[in-house]
């Protein structure tokens, strides 16, 4: 709970998440779109 806590005050852990090359390569692949994702058009 503490983490779930710490996340929701700063976004640090979601922000450590979608610096993540695995992740965001990922998510791609999957279809997902969100400002974090970049795309080769941008």
């Amino acid at each position: 709970i503490p983490v779930m806590i710490e996340n929701y005050r700063s976004g640090l852990l979601w922000d450590l998440f979608m610096k993540n090359e695995d992740v965001l390569n990922g998510l791609q692949k999957l279809g997902f779109s969100s400002p974090y994702l970049k795309t080769e058009e941008d």
